[in-house]
């Protein structure tokens, strides 16, 4: 089996983060339809929060850890 995998950092999820928000129409709409706390969706948008497991399944991504 083949896999091809896109490497991202967090600065590049919360991107995509960012980009989902905008495309469901902001923090308030995108918090409530994926059950997400809107202070702490703004939270991890504005770099004061860490990514958590959620933030980061619900963009359909898993996190894994690279050993160089």
């Amino acid at each position: 089996m083949v896999s091809h995998a896109l490497i991202l950092d967090n600065k590049d999820v919360i991107h995509l983060l960012r980009a989902a928000v905008e495309r469901e129409g902001g923090q308030s709409v995108f918090a409530r339809r994926h059950h997400v706390d809107r202070v702490t969706l703004n939270r991890i948008l504005n770099g004061k929060r860490p990514l958590y497991g959620k933030s980061v399944e619900i963009l359909g991504l898993r996190k894994v850890y690279l050993v160089e």
